[in-house]
């Protein structure tokens, strides 16, 4: 049953909808008959009860009933128990802000991660680069797919998966300790100069 609250000197008064105090509702002194029953949330349940099992635990009141003290809710403490607007509202709202802040901390954490990745992409292609062309590094590679020697293309690959030497030789002895030459396509290594 809802009703109001009105106060008057000696505290709050419980009130019916029609503006009734309890103490001026009719008082039943003996029990209703066999046939009334009543339903109703007891110990968490929708219950039914018969009248003569409710008038045996009724509490008869004479007088008003006296409240102290603001009425407030109470957090639940099982899941059948009933709650407020405020308490449900104020577990969604950390519900919704543990939510949010995991998902900020998974963004974040997302982040990290991707600048860590670019971070040793350009750390391993700065020591690639700091290699090539010096002694015990990397060889260098032409645009087109060739080994570079200092800044000569030197020897490549043709699409059939042959060796090509890609410079120019002499087509005479240079007169170089092994220096390569040609003589009419086959290829010579110099013996040096002759004396």
């Amino acid at each position: 049953m809802s009703g109001s609250t009105t106060t008057n000197t000696g505290g709050a008064t419980a009130t019916v909808p029609g503006g009734t105090a309890f103490s001026a509702l009719p008082q039943q002194s003996t029990p209703p008959s066999s046939g009334d029953g009543f339903l109703g949330v007891f110990g968490g349940q929708f219950q039914f009860l018969t009248a003569e099992q409710a008038w045996a635990g009724a509490v008869p009141i004479a007088g008003g009933v006296s409240l102290t003290g603001s009425l407030g809710g109470i957090a639940p403490t099982a899941p059948a128990h009933l709650t407020t607007k405020a308490y449900v509202d104020t577990a969604i709202a950390s519900v919704t802000g543990a939510v949010s802040q995991a998902a900020g901390q998974a963004q974040v954490s997302a982040t990290n991660a991707a600048n860590a990745a670019e971070g040793a992409a350009n750390a391993a292609t700065l020591a690639v680069t700091a290699k090539i062309g010096k002694a015990g590094g990397a060889a260098a590679l032409s645009p087109d797919g060739n080994l570079m020697l200092g800044t000569v293309e030197f020897l490549g690959v043709s699409s059939s998966g042959l060796p090509l030497l890609i410079i120019d030789v002499p087509d005479s002895d240079p007169g170089v300790a092994n220096a390569l030459w040609s003589n009419g396509g086959a290829l010579w290594l110099s013996p040096g100069a002759s004396t």
